[in-house]
């Protein structure tokens, strides 16, 4: 089963009426029970957009599927940075060694400057010569 075939079944056992519509309420719900570990403010922040109209009865099938759509290809850019920073860590420790990963963002096509690097010093606590990349990793998706 592909996701969006996933998604209308999910979206269709929320849609009690057959309307073709739920609540911002049962969407929060929804998307829970499709195994989207969010926050509740983080859940709050995705549908905001739908409780900015007031006349709203509900969520459509196609804004749903385009809200997933968007976290999908977020979630899917997400996992490509970890699987990056996962290729420096060759013990699988959570650790990378800074030296390393600076010399390569250096030396990349798009080369970063030394005062691009130095930023990463904001980010990265440097301990032993090695950082943990979650921290830089949590700081870039807080960026996005």
């Amino acid at each position: 089963m592909n996701d969006i075939t996933e998604y209308k079944a999910a979206f269709t056992l929320f849609d009690k009426e057959n309307k073709g519509l739920i609540t911002v309420s049962d969407t929060k719900k929804l998307i829970r029970s499709l195994g989207q570990n969010f926050s509740e403010k983080e859940l709050n922040d995705i549908v905001h957009v739908f409780h900015k109209d007031q006349h709203r009865k509900g969520v459509e099938l196609h804004e749903f599927l385009d809200l997933m759509a968007k976290y999908r290809q977020s979630q899917d850019n997400n996992d490509s940075l970890l699987v990056s920073f996962k290729y420096f860590d060759k013990e699988d420790s959570g650790k990378i060694n800074y030296n390393e990963f600076s010399h390569t963002l250096s030396t990349l096509n798009e080369k970063l400057s030394l005062e691009e690097i130095k930023l990463l010093d904001d980010y990265c606590h440097v301990s032993n010569g090695q950082f943990e990349y979650a921290d830089l990793l949590n700081a870039m998706l807080d960026i996005k």
